[in-house]
This record gives C-alpha cells, structure tokens and sequence, in this order.
C-alpha cells in the first residue's frame, strides 16, 4: 500500500467511532449541507462513505452513490454501505416507509379524507378540479391511484 494512502486510510480512521448496539461507525468529521460526511482523498474533497467503499475495495462508480442499509446518514462503515443509484435511494426509502407522503408531506394540501371524497366523487375530473382549485391532471392521478395511493378507501 503506498504510504500517502496509509496516511489518508488513518486519518479517516480518526473522524469516525464506533456505535456497538448498531454497528454503525459515526462520523465525527465536516459535513455537507445535508448532515453526510465529507472527506479529503484523491486530492478532492469527497462522500466520506464514497471513501470508506473504495478503501474496502468498492470504488462508487460515477453517476452512483453510497447508499445506507443502516439507515444511518452518519454511518460510514462499509458493511452498511452499498452502491446504487438515486432510484434504488428511492425505493429503500419507500420500501422502508421513511419517505414523506400524504398528510406528512410538507407541501401536502389534501387529507386522506379530501382523497377519498375526490375518488367517491360522481363529478368529472375538470368539476371536481374547478371546484376545488386544483388542477384537473392531480385529481386524475388521485383517481387512478398514481398520488395518494397509500389511501385505502372504497369507490
């Protein structure tokens, strides 16, 4: 191993400790505007859990990303980590029910009862969307459960 690469692989090792209930090595280095940890290598700063993949011998490849089984933005322990893209980010989030939807999104209008009046609605999707100042292609996807189809409601 070259010894600039010792060096960077020790300084790393010193801005991360251990969490023993999770597994999860927290980084206690800088971060980015979104809490994930930021690292200097290849003459660059970079994701600190890119580092920490390529260092276990999993470089990211351009256009992918570290993605978390930990769920831990702080993590940078590489068998939390593993490669994806923004769509597989997307659908663990998803899958693991961490993403905001419905009522709990922050730019939510409706309720789940305003959901299920639209789809009992005998009105036609342009009514319906005049009436209540929405556009009529959202009250559409309503109906075809394309938006909001965690609710669960009879027609």
């Amino acid at each position: 191993m070259p010894a600039h690469r010792k060096d960077t692989a020790a300084a790393f090792d010193e801005f991360w400790i251990p969490e023993p209930n999770s597994g999860c090595h927290l980084w206690l280095g800088g971060v980015d505007w979104r809490g994930y940890g930021m690292f200097w290598f290849d003459g660059r700063t970079g994701c600190a859990t890119h580092y920490s993949l390529k260092r276990a011998g999993s470089p990211v490849p351009k256009g992918k990303m570290a993605l978390h089984s930990c769920d831990n933005t702080f993590c940078v322990n590489d068998e939390h980590l593993f490669i994806g893209t923004a769509a597989d980010n997307h659908a663990d989030s998803r899958k693991k029910k961490r993403h905001c939807h419905g009522i709990t999104h922050g730019m939510a209008r409706l309720s789940e009862a305003d959901v299920a009046a639209i789809r009992a609605s005998p009105e036609s999707d342009r009514k319906l969307a005049a009436r209540l100042g929405m556009n009529r292609s959202t009250i559409s996807k309503i109906r075809l459960r394309k938006l909001w189809a965690h609710v669960a409601c009879q027609i």
